[in-house]
């Protein structure tokens, strides 16, 4: 995806009626300094170059904005203290995307557990059926006793993330080398306290990925498209209602800015 083909210039008096409109609906607009540093906060009144906002959040100095209208999505960058977001230099609009994706990597529960069937023998008592849980791991213990380390798909795939008909999620080489000996089409996603099962599961891609985090231990990068999911859908729609979730399109932002910067 380019960046520079995302992203319109425009003028600050150019989105100061659609500013106008989020105060009177109270819709929220998010500010962000990174996918863990996101805050939804309300525009209260606009001054010349700079927004009133409600000061419920922590964040402080320059951050990246975003609100959506009807379909466009708008952005700028700014510098915020407390209450007062001063937006510098140019605003930008861009076209929703119907692939747009949301990062899901920071939530402490964000995982794809599959229904796995083995290549070589796929006879019914290979395929690992899931109890629909809640606590899936505790079921899993309780419901199986096959080893954790043949069968690493029990412990669910990490998301980074994910669309309504699509998602990418990282696993260690040896999970991978598993991962790549069975067959997938179903499987469950879960995000916080909800699951919601998908279907038709086809990989689109894998790449070598290196988490910085963990010792930069090499890993796997996978891709996969799936049939879409209605309840999904409605959870993706309220996340992005709420603006507390980085999107492709934020995050695609974040490059153009600093692609600006470098030139």
């Amino acid at each position: 995806m380019n960046s520079q083909n995302l992203f319109i210039e425009l003028e600050l008096s150019d989105i100061k009626l659609k500013i106008r409109e989020l105060i009177a609906t109270k819709s929220k607009l998010k500010i962000w300094t990174n996918s863990q540093q996101v805050a939804s906060v309300e525009i209260f009144a606009i001054e010349e170059d700079t927004l009133i906002v409600d000061d419920n959040h922590a964040l402080d100095g320059v951050v990246m904005a975003n609100f959506s209208l009807r379909y466009m999505s708008y952005f700028f960058k700014g510098v915020i203290e407390g209450g007062n977001l001063k937006i510098e230099g140019k605003v930008y609009r861009s076209e929703r995307r119907g692939d747009m994706r949301f990062n899901v990597s920071y939530m402490t529960s964000s995982y794809l557990y599959f229904d796995a069937v083995e290549e070589d023998t796929p006879s019914a008592d290979n395929v690992l059926q899931f109890n629909k849980s809640k606590n899936k791991e505790d079921s899993f213990i309780k419901d199986f006793s096959y080893s954790m380390n043949d069968f690493p798909e029990l412990r669910g795939a990490k998301l980074i993330d994910i669309s309504s008909n699509g998602a990418s999620f990282v696993m260690s080489l040896q999970d991978f080398k598993n991962f790549s000996n069975k067959k997938f089409s179903m499987g469950t996603l879960v995000l916080e306290k909800n699951s919601y099962d998908i279907s038709n599961i086809q990989k689109v891609y894998d790449i070598d990925y290196v988490n910085f985090r963990l010792d930069n231990i090499p890993m796997k990068k996978i891709g996969i498209k799936f049939e879409s999911n209605g309840d999904l859908d409605s959870y993706l729609k309220e996340l992005d209602d709420k603006s507390i979730i980085l999107t492709s399109l934020d995050e695609e932002f974040n490059k153009y800015i600093n692609q600006q910067i470098e030139e």
